[in-house]
């Protein structure tokens, strides 16, 4: 977006029709020919979906009138405001405070650098898109950030711009190609793993995220050095999956796995998974789910001997216990009914896991809508299946 736009749309004009129509249809703009200030249809579009997208993902930027958006792409892939926030917690807590310098060297529209660039005197942000780059320097300049130093390039050019050693880099590389999204490290861009030796060349330490559907197995046999893992999550839903690497690092691989809107971490190593002992069991009256960012950081066996529950099947990723595990990091029900067809006012909110049916089929099976208090769990115990009536505990 060129500069002479950004300044058009930053203007109050706009800004007040912005957020006087928040709430409208934007696509009706688009045919009828609508301009303000200059500002054609289009761009007035693409800002308000923006402000749409923004308002529970970056509060403080829905909130400061003058803040311009990408395409829905880059925000698509940009960070919450949480999300961001987090990274800097993990790197205050690897690194201290008051950092000398550190980069960003797949800036994209800027919002994890606005968060990162507090940990440092200096900060350097890079993008191979000028339009992106002039986005984030008039944002940054809004949101009073005023420390950081701006490159229009692309890694590994970007690198040559860094001092000598910086404190740390950051990097959330691309995951969108012509032909869509992709799964594996190797695919994205630009290629980490092989940039790895000039990374290290001007930094001791590295915050890498990429998608929650990226294997973690299977990255850390190709991605060296790294100290720890992070499944952040928020509110049940994996959000990314963040590696932190350290040059100087051969050891044992940590594992985080945190909902950002729940309570404290879940860690461990992955030999402590490989060692725990697990009792299989049929239900008790306590029925649990793991959260999301547990079952995608892989503690199935550890969650059961942490929390001293008992699983209900190697392959159902569900404990069970007669007294309550308070702490239990997920989703906990008491089982009310073993009859499906007793089911208050027919309706229920179902959860199948191994089993092989799924809801649609339940529903129709016991004649049930969506819906109430109650929930259906259905899956497979130790000796047979089972599909229980139950209500949430917590």
């Amino acid at each position: 977006m060129e500069p002479k736009r950004i300044e058009q749309i930053a203007g109050k004009a706009v800004q007040e029709f912005l957020f006087a129509n928040e709430n409208a249809d934007e696509t009706r703009w688009l045919l009828s020919g609508l301009e303000v200030a200059d500002v054609p249809a289009a761009a007035l579009a693409m800002q308000v979906a923006g402000r749409r997208k923004a308002k529970e993902k970056l509060p403080t930027f829905y909130a400061l009138p003058g803040i311009v958006y990408p395409p829905s792409g880059n925000l698509e892939q940009t960070s919450s405001e949480v999300t961001a926030s987090h990274k800097v917690q993990i790197l205050r807590s690897e690194l201290g405070d008051h950092l000398d310098t550190g980069a960003d060297l797949t800036g994209g529209w800027g919002v994890d650098a606005c968060f990162l660039s507090t940990l440092c005197t200096d900060f350097y942000f890079s993008d191979p898109e000028p339009r992106l780059v002039e986005l984030a320097q008039h944002n940054h300049r809004l949101l009073g950030r005023t420390n950081l130093r701006y490159q229009t390039c692309a890694l590994p050019e970007s690198l040559a711009g860094l001092p000598d050693q910086v404190s740390f880099i950051y990097l959330d590389p691309s995951r969108r190609t012509k032909a869509g999204k992709v799964i594996a490290l190797t695919d994205y861009t630009p290629n980490i793993l092989g940039l790895l030796p000039q990374l290290f060349a001007k930094t001791h330490q590295l915050l890498l995220k990429t998608s929650p559907l990226l294997d973690i197995s299977h990255t850390l046999r190709q991605l060296p050095n790294v100290k720890k893992v992070f499944v952040v999550a928020w509110k049940n839903e994996c959000k990314e999956l963040l590696f932190y690497c350290d040059k100087a690092y051969a050891g044992p691989v940590e594992i985080e796995a945190v909902d950002l809107a729940r309570a404290k971490p879940f860690t461990f190593f992955a030999e402590d998974e490989a060692r725990a002992v697990v009792v299989l069991s049929e239900p008790k009256r306590y029925l649990y789910e793991p959260g999301a960012a547990i079952l995608k950081a892989g503690a199935f066996r550890l969650m059961a001997e942490r929390f001293q529950v008992s699983k209900l099947h190697a392959h159902t990723h569900l404990y069970t216990s007669d007294r309550l595990a308070e702490d239990f990091p997920g989703r906990i029900f008491e089982v009310t009914s073993l009859r499906p067809d007793a089911l208050p006012e027919r309706k229920a909110n179902i959860i199948t896991r191994n089993f092989p049916e799924d809801p649609d089929v339940l529903k129709k099976t016991f004649r049930l809508t969506d819906g109430g208090d109650f929930f259906l769990l259905a899956f497979t115990g130790p000796r047979s299946r089972h599909v229980l009536v139950c209500r949430r505990v917590q």
